[in-house]
């Protein structure tokens, strides 16, 4: 088996254990004040992707006013407002001069799932309004997560940027604080 495999398939297991996962999902899409993350799970190889995640979100009904150091409350009790975070993750155990490759193909497969998407939510929509319930829309993230950039032809800054112009977001996973066993 080559090394390359292997290296993806020891970051990818990093993400049977949940708070990995949620590490992810909140270094990604940050929570917003009044928001907890409550749960987060995720599928491997799902479609053309390595890891596709999806996260349960709740509002809280703290008062944050009596907490001026901005710091995050640490209650369980949430509105009735839930929503959802998907994210759909490939995997590079390294990222050398080969970049624009990467972007190409990454670009080929969220496009690909973004229409594949637009069909589903027409039909998440039309379900809702038959049921009379409100519909909310589910924040989708693209990611790519790295596990070490071999180049020196661009910097970590350069290559979050590149990605970004395709609304594909860069992960370190020394930046999660993880490393591959």
């Amino acid at each position: 088996m080559p090394a390359s495999l292997i290296a993806r398939n020891r970051i990818q297991k990093l993400f049977l254990k949940e708070e990995n996962t949620l590490r992810l999902n909140a270094h990604v899409a940050p929570l917003r004040s009044h928001e907890h993350q409550d749960g987060c799970r995720a599928v491997f190889e799902e479609g053309d992707w390595d890891i596709f995640t999806v996260a349960n979100r709740n509002k809280c009904e703290c008062d944050w006013s009596a907490k001026p150091d901005g710091s995050s409350c640490d209650c369980r009790y949430a509105k009735e407002e839930e929503t959802w975070t998907r994210m759909y993750c490939s995997i590079q155990a390294t990222i050398g001069d080969d970049y624009p490759t990467i972007l190409r193909k990454m670009s080929k497969r969220v496009e690909k799932r973004d229409k594949q998407g637009v069909k589903e939510r027409v039909e998440e929509i039309n379900e809702a309004k038959r049921l009379g319930v409100p519909w909310p829309p589910t924040p989708t993230h693209y990611v790519l997560l790295v596990g070490e950039l071999t180049t020196g032809e661009i910097t970590r800054e350069e290559l979050s940027q590149l990605f970004a112009q395709k609304y594909i977001k860069v992960a370190f996973l020394d930046n999660l604080g993880l490393a591959p066993q």
